[in-house]
């Protein structure tokens, strides 16, 4: 009886999740930092059918259950030319050096994080070490 309310009420949200095709642009979740990382499908798994085979941005191919992937709208593209990456780390070192430089100017002024005002009791006021 009880399995069967706690049923109806997962089922009530519960969906299955698309299929994904071949080549297509998605984000997987990193298992080493949390986060969502580009990839490309490669191919989906012939006898797990919720796993897909994917592509990272390192060129690892790694197999993936279907609810560690999203779609992702951004293009995703692993082969480049090695020129355009050195003309691309060039220009943003440049870029990052003048950021961090506004970056420190404006630091001295602002204030991080608020912090509770702390005032000692009166009766402190007179003890000396």
């Amino acid at each position: 009886m009880r399995q069967n309310i706690q049923k109806f009420y997962y089922n009530k949200t519960a969906h299955p999740l698309s299929e994904l095709k071949q080549k297509e642009n998605v984000r997987i979740l990193s298992f080493k930092n949390k986060t969502w990382e580009p990839a490309v499908i490669v191919s989906k798994h012939k006898l797990h059918p919720r796993s897909y085979h994917v592509k990272d941005q390192f060129g690892k191919i790694l197999r993936r259950n279907r609810k560690h992937k999203r779609k992702s709208n951004t293009p995703f593209n692993i082969e480049t030319d090695p020129n355009d990456e050195i003309i691309n780390t060039s220009q943003s070192d440049s870029e990052v050096t003048l950021n961090s430089q506004t970056f420190n100017r404006s630091d001295c002024n602002v204030q991080r994080r608020s912090h509770r005002v702390r005032k000692p009791p009166s009766y402190l006021s007179d003890y000396v070490v």
